[in-house]
């Protein structure tokens, strides 16, 4: 414990660093931007991969405390590199970001009008979610650990959900300031059917091959047996979750976040927890019951999320 918690207090240090990054790489993503954050963060993995060789083993050999060291070091590193990219844009003092920040007082209320009420609404999904591996680790170690590996396929997929919101996000946002409320709704409605369509192609795969997926995490017979049911009913979930991951990401472009985050508390915490406890641990179901669950509150989020994306989308264009 002793030793975690060293580890711990090292990446502590980076967390600032980490937030600048993410602050600048969504910066540049609402000027349509992608490409400057992925080469940082590609090169920021390659360093890191070095300071790992170096520090975890080598010659100074400082094994798990090194490894947060580099994650430390890196985290900063990339927060100088993406700090840099904007302040030497052109378009710097355009976007208001070098020289005389002027209405610095008005715009950080916009931001934290806009920012808080999402970031509340993720710490409800994330905290949702925490609270099904509990619920497995009350089952049984296996079970624990089954459930890890089928959350982290489902976590590689959403990424894309992610993405696709974010890019969905900027569009509509875009729009909006365009006053072109057509192609705000084809954005919004775009974004959903881009994501449908490639969580449909991951479940698929999933449903095709979930022993050959799941053989990617372990070898384990006993747990093999619980992967693959939970894995099928894990891929049940990909295209409504992606859908509400996307539709959110729309719904933030238009400025709208208090009513989404009262749906994302309604799904995930007052349906989604419970059914997934009562099915897991009142049922003869166990970890495909935690997936079921997860069915239950993604399902209810994008169909939560999706009506109120028809409403605002319909309602008169009004700018941020």
């Amino acid at each position: 414990m002793d030793g975690a918690g060293d580890v711990l207090a090292i990446l502590n240090f980076g967390l600032p660093g980490q937030l600048i990054y993410a602050a600048c790489i969504l910066f540049l993503e609402s000027l349509s931007r992608p490409g400057p954050g992925l080469v940082i963060i590609i090169v920021a993995n390659v360093v890191n991969a070095g300071l790992n060789w170096l520090l975890i083993g080598g010659d100074i050999g400082l094994g798990a405390q090194g490894a947060a060291w580099a994650t430390t070091a890196v985290r900063w590193l990339i927060a100088v590199a993406s700090v840099i990219y904007i302040l030497r844009m052109a378009e710097a003092r355009h976007y208001n970001v070098a020289g005389p920040m002027e209405n610095w007082r008005t715009i950080g209320a916009k931001l934290r009008g806009l920012g808080y009420p999402l970031g509340l609404a993720q710490g409800l999904e994330s905290a949702a979610f925490a609270s099904l591996t509990l619920f497995a680790g009350h089952i049984s170690g296996t079970a624990a650990g089954a459930f890890q590996i089928v959350i982290s396929m489902i976590g590689f997929c959403f990424m894309a959900a992610i993405g696709v919101g974010t890019a969905t996000a900027v569009h509509v946002g875009m729009s909006i300031g365009r006053q072109d409320q057509r192609q705000m709704m084809l954005s919004g409605w775009a974004g959903l059917l881009t994501i449908t369509v490639f969580m449909a192609v991951m479940a698929m795969i999933m449903v095709l091959f979930p022993e050959t997926l799941g053989g990617i995490f372990t070898d384990d017979p006993a747990l093999l047996a619980i992967v693959v049911p939970t894995l099928l009913v894990g891929a049940a979930t990909l295209i409504c979750d992606g859908g509400q991951g996307v539709l959110m990401g729309a719904l933030r472009g238009a400025g709208d976040v208090w009513v989404p985050t009262a749906m994302h508390l309604c799904s995930f915490v007052l349906v989604m927890v419970p059914a997934a406890g009562w099915l897991a641990l009142r049922t003869d179901l166990g970890t495909p019951g935690l997936m079921l669950g997860t069915f239950c509150g993604v399902t209810l989020a994008a169909a939560l999320l999706a009506g109120r994306f028809q409403v605002i989308s319909r309602r008169p264009i009004r700018r941020l």
